[in-house]
């Protein structure tokens, strides 16, 4: 039998064993090298760590640098632990599979360094930092609170919370330029004659309009090119008396399915909603009523009226003391209040007591409203000898009556008007807003009324419009475009009619 000495024993690539070491396991401080870029593996002292080898694998010459194969140099360190297998030092990224750890830990990737690396000649890249879920966490906080710190509110028109800084209101729009000093006002064309006494006006998605009649309980759908009128229905229950029977429609801005509308009752005043169906017949277009709220006082006189959809989707609605000046401080009754509530007639989410429809308080006698493009809303009130108000309104104001009426009285107790007439000059009803403006229109005035606005104060005195012209004036509503739509209340017991009386009118304005 052949004796195999130390130095005819061979490694495992066939190169003889230098002395001190075995097949299985180089010893001493005998190293090893392989071509460029391959793995360089060393001993070490006995008593350190112990090391377990893995099988050499010559490295492959790397691809010479170029735009396509480009890559930044790694550089990986291996965590050491009781049996972490030999220490390795890559000659590049591509040597990263020759050496693997024995132990537990992972490896940790390091950032590229700041200079290109020298035996590459690759540019270095340099990684953006990951961002933690603390700092996205952060921004997203600082940009809701932007977002949320505007003075203005939601978008304007139709509806949206009394308050400047609303809850349920939509995204609020840049604060517009103040409106101007002087504008103007013109009959462009008349819509439709012949109504009888005309009180609330819902505009159409098509164009055409739905007008209420206080007296004999109908709806109307008027053609806004033709001026042809359409009975859609009556409304049952309405008892018309007085200044009381059907007053203020709406129609949701989702849909145009249903109608509400305000009524005067033998028993009170309430909010009811019917199914619209336009394609029955003339007559027959409305459905059973269902009642959205109840328990509105009611009176002769006083029994404010009007409701509107804000762009918070819920339904607001003034009402009158109906006589009775106590109620309007009386927080505990619907009288003389601006209420705020969800379709069905619930309190909505945000109104100062959760368990109530009162959004605002103090009011005499509540007939118009409307919202800015900053998502205030503005109502206009009757005073009782001395002063009319325009009112900007805030969530739990109280505005006063019977203590105050107009500025005078106020004492900083009460919220005081932003604007105010003598009675003979507007006894308001129905407002808009329009070109930057707020259009009232005036009952015994017998006028239009512009407000021009710089935000919530005024930017110059009213200036009146077609007095005299037309009579009293009981509605207006802002068309799509900005003009207005107005309508007349010539027949309601207090005016002078004429033959076409009464009517809707087309007006432009700036």
């Amino acid at each position: 039998m052949a004796v195999t000495g130390a130095a005819d024993r061979k490694r495992p690539d066939g190169a003889p064993l230098r002395r001190g070491g075995s097949a299985r396991r180089p010893g001493g401080p005998a190293q090893f090298h392989a071509a460029r870029g391959a793995v360089r593996c060393r001993s070490v002292p006995f008593g350190a760590v112990r090391y377990r080898s893995v099988p050499f694998r010559p490295a492959s010459p790397p691809p010479p640098p170029g735009p396509a194969t480009a890559r930044p140099a790694l550089r990986v360190r291996w965590g050491v632990s009781a049996s972490v297998g030999k220490a390795c030092t890559l000659g590049g990224a591509e040597s990263s599979s020759r050496c693997r750890p024995s132990g537990r830990r992972q490896r940790r990737r390091f950032p590229p360094r700041r200079r290109p690396d020298p035996r590459r000649g690759q540019p270095v890249v340099r990684r953006r930092p990951a961002v933690t879920v603390s700092a996205a966490l952060a921004a997203a906080a600082l940009v809701f609170t932007a977002g949320c710190s505007s003075d203005g509110g939601g978008a304007g028109g139709a509806a949206g919370s009394a308050s400047p800084t609303s809850e349920g209101s939509s995204t609020p729009s840049a604060s517009p330029s103040p409106a101007p000093a002087k504008g103007s006002a013109k009959v462009t064309g008349t819509v439709a004659t012949g109504l009888d006494t005309p009180w609330g006006l819902a505009p159409l998605s098509g164009g055409d309009l739905l007008v209420s009649s206080r007296d004999s309980g109908k709806i109307l759908r008027v053609d806004a090119g033709s001026g042809k009128k359409t009975e859609a229905g009556t409304v049952p229950g309405v008892a018309a008396e007085g200044e009381g029977g059907l007053l203020g429609i709406a129609v949701p801005d989702d849909g145009e399915k249903m109608i509400y509308a305000y009524l005067t009752t033998a028993s009170d005043n309430r909010i009811v909603r019917m199914l619209y169906s336009p394609d029955r017949p003339a007559g027959k277009q409305l459905g059973a009523v269902d009642t959205v709220l109840r328990g509105i006082p009611r009176g002769t006189i006083h029994n404010g009226g009007r409701i509107a959809f804000g762009p918070d989707g819920d339904l607001y609605a003034g009402t009158g003391d109906s006589g009775r000046e106590g109620l309007s401080q009386d927080r505990d009754s619907l009288g003389g209040k601006i209420l705020r509530m969800t379709e069905d007639g619930e309190p909505a989410k945000g109104n100062p007591d959760p368990g109530s429809v009162v959004y605002s308080w103090g009011h005499r006698n509540v007939q118009g409203l409307a919202w800015d493009a900053q998502g205030r809303l503005w109502a206009s009130e009757f005073g009782q000898h001395t002063w009319d108000e325009l009112n900007l309104i805030e969530k739990g104001g109280n505005y006063g009556w019977p203590e105050a009426e107009g500025r005078d009285g106020s004492g900083g107790e009460f919220t005081a008007p932003v604007e105010q007439w003598r009675t003979d000059q507007a006894s308001p009803s129905g407002i808009a807003v329009a070109k930057g403006s707020v259009w009232m229109a005036g009952l015994r005035g017998e006028r239009l009324w512009r407000i021009p606005l710089d935000g919530a104060r005024p930017a110059a005195d009213p200036q009146a419009f077609l007095e005299g012209e037309y009579g009293r004036l009981r509605t207006v509503v802002a068309t799509d475009d900005g003009d207005l739509w107005v309508v007349t209340s010539e027949t309601d017991g207090r005016g002078s009619p004429d033959g076409d009386d009464d009517r809707i009118l087309r007006l432009e304005v700036s």
